[in-house]
């Protein structure tokens, strides 16, 4: 539930390059498993940096699949991701069993140890693949760029008013929660923001 939230503030980049990042603190910390391995700090933890990863990093990598396609194309888009989802799932699955039957510590571990072994490779195996992840994630990272702000001669000449700073007040002198040191027009007519505005009107001081 708290995904839509960060993507909407940070963007689907973002909160996914953070997901990889902690799924991969959390792979690598897991692959360092071992026979006297405690569950607490080997396991338990780990597993909950990979499942706070995961969750960060599925939702923003959909919907990156779904990025700027026109509405006519969008069922295809959609299937696409969810077969590049099955294909990727069924190779990493292939490469880490590939990893498990090859590690076999050259006949030097039996019994617990060896089993440990190559769990602990295939775990390796997948930091390594979440690890590529990341980096093809920040290669391909598309940059926000940020509007250009029209020069304060041609905001006042649109809309009547010099632009100022403005700091909502309630009456008792308190800061507005909402309106905390922003950049608004002063409440002086025609160009006025409608918020700005209600609060002129419910007692707010406004200070350009």
């Amino acid at each position: 539930m708290a995904i839509p939230r960060l993507t909407r503030r940070w963007g689907n980049p973002t909160v996914l390059v953070s997901g990889l990042v902690i799924s991969v603190i959390g792979m690598a910390w897991l692959s360092r498993l071992g026979p006297d391995t405690a569950y607490l700090t080997g396991i338990a933890l780990p597993m909950i940096l990979i499942g706070i990863g995961q969750g960060g990093a599925l939702g923003p990598l959909t919907a990156g699949g779904l990025a700027d396609v026109t509405p006519e194309d969008a069922g295809a888009a959609g299937g696409v991701t969810n077969v590049a989802h099955q294909i990727g799932g069924s190779f990493g699955l292939a490469v880490l069993v590939g990893v498990f039957a090859a590690a076999d510590a050259g006949g030097a571990l039996q019994g617990d140890a060896l089993l440990a072994h190559r769990i602990a490779a295939s775990l390796t195996a997948g930091a390594v693949l979440l690890a590529l992840a990341l980096l093809i994630a920040l290669a391909v990272r598309p940059h926000r760029r940020v509007p250009a702000q029209p020069p304060a001669s041609a905001r006042a000449t649109a809309t009547g008013c010099a632009p100022a700073r403005a700091w909502g007040r309630v009456r008792g002198g308190a800061p507005s929660r909402r309106y905390g040191a922003v950049l608004m027009p002063p409440v002086c007519g025609v160009g006025v923001d409608a918020p700005v505005l209600r609060m002129a009107r419910a007692g707010y001081r406004i200070e350009g």
